[in-house]
């Protein structure tokens, strides 16, 4: 079978989060590739992660442009996060959210577009030391250690796109339908 390289310029740097959403969405564009036979091979990513160079496997030049079409990293946003620091607790409650999303729109406003749920590793742990980790309506929350770049302690987390439809899923902490665009500087 043919080998193409595909090569894409993200302005704003590739942003596949390295946890368990970055790997379920390099999955879903792996097996979506499988519908026009392509196989990914290996990708090569910039220093400063402006510029990727894909290499696949593919009948023709025209399945790997459907793939490459469809395949959009690291398009979406997550959002402007709004937090409610006294829902900080070691529960969860569907009905009380620590933190609604937002996107910014062209005229300023702001519009909401989900929530995301949050706890505190350490006060999770010490509310339910032999307990399973957090879940929401049977849904795992993901675990981002500490140090990360939000300067908080290890925490779960889990995003929920009740406004916004998202192809990734409704739990995906990126949404391709959403952009940061005309958040102000």
């Amino acid at each position: 079978m043919p080998r193409y390289v595909v090569e894409r310029e993200f302005p704003d740097g590739l942003q596949i989060p390295i946890d368990q959403t970055g790997v379920r969405t390099c999955l879903a564009m792996i097996e979506g590739n499988l519908a026009d036979q392509v196989t990914w091979v290996h990708s090569y990513v910039s220093a400063d992660k402006r510029k990727t160079f894909c290499v696949y496997d593919a009948p023709s030049p025209e399945a790997v442009r459907r793939t490459a079409a469809r395949n959009k990293p690291n398009t979406g946003a997550m959002g402007v996060h709004l937090l409610l620091p006294s829902r900080l607790v070691p529960a969860l409650n569907p009905a009380e959210p620590q933190l609604l999303i937002y996107e910014p729109m062209d005229d300023g406003r702001m519009r909401l577009v989900g929530t995301e749920f949050i706890v505190l590793a350490d006060a999770w742990a010490h509310a339910h030391p032999s307990g399973p980790p957090p879940a929401l309506d049977g849904n795992l929350l993901n675990y981002v250690d500490a140090p990360n770049r939000y300067g908080l302690p290890a925490f779960y987390e889990i995003h929920v796109w009740a406004w916004e439809r998202n192809p990734q899923g409704s739990y995906a902490d990126w949404n391709t339908h959403v952009t940061c665009a005309h958040q102000p500087g």
